[in-house]
């Protein structure tokens, strides 16, 4: 048998042994299309799902990499030595009670986890200014508004936080501030608040730290209630979020004109909001704290207002509005061609 014979015949042989069932197209996951894709779904479709699956992988790797780097800059011993902070409890903040004072509906917000976390060195280095260990020393935050403060400072290793619902202007009035060591508080920014606020810090001779707005250093009374008072300005590199407790705003929760600004909720901290560009204001420290403070990770450490950052400047500050026109002036030249476009060759 010739060569061209067997192999007409092997040939033979293995289509007698093929099955006749069809070929079955290749999986979703084959196919490099993301599991559980439905058969005819349209090429759009498919894109838009990978894109999500994409964002999602990104976004989960982010929230682990804050947290890491969270749990790497949180609070530092007394020791000098890093330590892991305590992470925020999940459980639902209590139920808010009704307040013993009059406040106005939009002073209803509480501080940001991150925002306590962005002071807590400069806390340690309170502490270590006045000896006394960090667990001991006595913050006193005479705003209230649900509490957080307690639950947060407490998760950072600052158990001892006097913030109790009372009026806090009765309570000065009155001679009752109780003991402490250092003011850390975020006031009602409605009204004349702040600067009372400001009068109470300058007169306490205590170290103080305030969260509150960029327009604040920019209003009249803001100098000459300072005068004398050594200061100090932690801005933050990412825009303070509030929480605003469910249940303590009515026009939030029955779903007012405010309940679209208030879109996202966290179970543990309530309706967030960012209403103002914010920042640390600090005063007063000791002489050994001061000296060694640095900027916290994430934050711009400023000693002076004329050293605030352009992206936190008031509206009403000239710079901002020099800024303002100095790129209005800049986008008029290159639109004559006086000078060149950045994305021109």
């Amino acid at each position: 048998m010739s060569k061209k014979s067997r192999e007409r015949r092997k040939r033979a042989q293995a289509s007698s042994t093929e099955t006749t069932e069809p070929e079955l197209p290749p999986s979703s996951e084959e196919a490099g299309e993301g599991p559980s894709a439905p058969q005819g779904i349209s090429k759009a479709a498919k894109r838009r799902a990978q894109k999500k699956r994409t964002l999602d992988r990104r976004r989960s790797a982010r929230e682990a990499a804050a947290a890491e780097a969270a749990l790497k800059a949180g609070a530092i011993s007394a020791s000098g030595a890093a330590a892991k902070p305590t992470p925020p409890a999940s459980i639902p903040h209590p139920v808010p009670r009704p307040l013993a004072f009059e406040a106005a509906e939009e002073d209803h917000c509480e501080t940001a986890p991150e925002a306590y976390a962005h002071i807590a060195s400069v806390l340690h280095q309170i502490a270590t200014g006045i000896g006394v260990e960090p667990a001991r020393l006595r913050i006193y935050d005479p705003y209230y508004c649900n509490g957080a403060v307690v639950r947060h400072l407490g998760a950072l290793g600052f158990p001892s936080v006097h913030n109790e619902n009372e009026d806090f202007y009765a309570v000065l009035d009155a001679g009752r501030v109780p003991e402490h060591d250092v003011v850390v508080t975020n006031p009602p920014y409605s009204g004349t608040h702040p600067q009372r606020l400001l009068r109470f810090l300058a007169d306490n001779g205590k170290p103080w730290l305030a969260l509150m707005p960029n327009w604040v250093y920019a209003k009249d009374y803001y100098a000459p209630a300072l005068q004398g008072v050594p200061t100090f300005y932690l801005v933050p590199r990412k825009r303070y979020y509030y929480w605003t407790p469910r249940g303590r705003r009515a026009d939030v929760s029955s779903g007012g004109a405010k309940a679209k600004t208030h879109g996202h909720t966290n179970a543990a901290l309530g309706a967030r909001t960012a209403p103002f560009i914010s920042f640390w204001y600090g005063g007063l420290l000791p002489a050994i704290s001061a000296a060694s403070l640095a900027a916290p990770e994430g934050c711009e450490l400023c000693w002076q207002t004329q050293h605030l950052p352009q992206s936190v400047l008031a509206d009403t500050d000239p710079r901002r509005r020099d800024a303002w026109r100095g790129q209005g002036q800049a986008h008029g030249m290159r639109e004559l061609g006086l000078i060149g476009h950045k994305n021109r060759t």
